[in-house]
């Protein structure tokens, strides 16, 4: 399972609605994440702007889809999804980015246009 930051961004309208309309809109929110078998963990408007965040624990791709079904429902003009590492998996994280690093740097002394390097 993956956690999964989104950043959403509201239409105008919607945020005109949500003010002729004040209510806790989490469980709404938390309905739309289930159906994409995902947990939200935590959701949060962002103080002075038409964005929300919320963290999401579940496969990447549901949660992906999720945005894509917010789109959709043309309340939302924006989402952007962030995958996120916990600080206890990023020493694996950080050692295969030295190993693409390392890898990165010996292409590049070869004198051939990196451009031409292949991948493999």
């Amino acid at each position: 399972m993956a956690l999964v930051m989104l950043t959403v961004s509201y239409a105008p309208e919607a945020m005109e609605w949500f003010m002729a309309h004040p209510e806790d809109r989490q469980g709404q929110v938390e309905a739309l994440f289930q159906s994409a078998r995902c947990q939200v963990i935590g959701a949060w408007y962002v103080n002075g702007s038409n964005r929300a965040v919320f963290i999401v624990e579940g496969e990447a791709e549901d949660t992906r889809a999720a945005g894509v079904v917010a789109l959709a429902s043309k309340s939302v003009i924006a989402c952007e999804s962030s995958d996120l590492t916990s600080f206890s998996e990023a020493r694996a994280y950080f050692s295969r980015a030295q190993s693409i690093h390392k890898d990165y740097q010996a292409r590049q002394s070869t004198g051939v246009p990196s451009f031409l390097n292949s991948n493999g």
